[in-house]
């Protein structure tokens, strides 16, 4: 029975695994609409008036490697979380606090994870261009969406399998013989 039972868990996972791996695959793409203001075309452009322009900006987040893992922790690690859940405190009010805080951080990862390794086009990184994502992101996104963007990179930044790979590095250097000197 036991038996039986081991099987099904290792089917599911199994499944679950396959499920995941399209997910990564596939990415997640979004857009952004916002509006800017041009110039009027030609010579006589420059006496006019600039003329309200709409835009819309299309996007995908995928699956990050290893550097743009790293650039994204580190903005991760910036966004201290731990007042949200400070006992007797005030939710709301903690909320509020971690927004105001946070933010642009979370316009700049949201960045990072877009570009990828585009980032590295440009010799010393393309920091204009992250600062233009950045920017727009935090102007253009709602709560909401960073919430389900969120929980998309937590699934496509595959840290569990990031860890999993780690231990076994781990145990390979902790698990092979050593010469013996006598």
């Amino acid at each position: 029975m036991e038996e039986k039972d081991n099987k099904q868990d290792i089917k599911e996972a199994l499944a679950q695994r396959k499920v995941l791996k399209t997910i990564i695959g596939k990415g997640m793409k979004f857009s952004v609409e916002y509006t800017v203001k041009v110039r009027q075309k030609g010579l006589l452009g420059l006496f006019r008036p600039k003329v309200t322009e709409s835009r819309k900006e299309e996007f995908a987040l995928v699956e990050p490697t290893l550097s743009v893992l790293d650039r994204a922790s580190e903005v991760w690690l910036r966004m201290d979380t731990d007042g949200l859940e400070k006992e007797g405190a005030d939710p709301i009010k903690e909320g509020y606090k971690a927004a105001h805080a946070h933010a642009r951080d979370m316009a700049e990862c949201i960045a990072i994870l877009v570009l990828g390794e585009a980032y590295y086009a440009v010799e010393g990184g393309d920091d204009k261009e992250l600062e233009r994502l950045t920017d727009l992101f935090y102007r253009t996104i709602k709560p909401s969406q960073a919430n389900d963007m969120a929980m998309f990179v937590n699934v496509t930044s595959n840290l569990v399998d990031f860890a999993n790979s780690m231990r076994l590095m781990k145990m390979s250097t902790t698990t092979t013989p050593t010469a013996r000197i006598e």
